[in-house]
């Protein structure tokens, strides 16, 4: 059995910037999961 290997896997960095005066950061977190679960599931 193997427990170290090296693995090709498609990567994406996803960076999202907001204003805390005007957006809450709990807002901005449902906002950048939201598009990465779209993104994770897209058909």
């Amino acid at each position: 059995m193997v427990k170290d290997a090296i693995a090709i896997r498609p990567l994406a960095f996803l960076s999202f910037t907001f204003d805390h005066r005007i957006l809450d950061g709990a807002s901005a977190d449902y906002f950048v999961s939201s598009i990465k679960d779209v993104i994770e599931n897209w058909q």
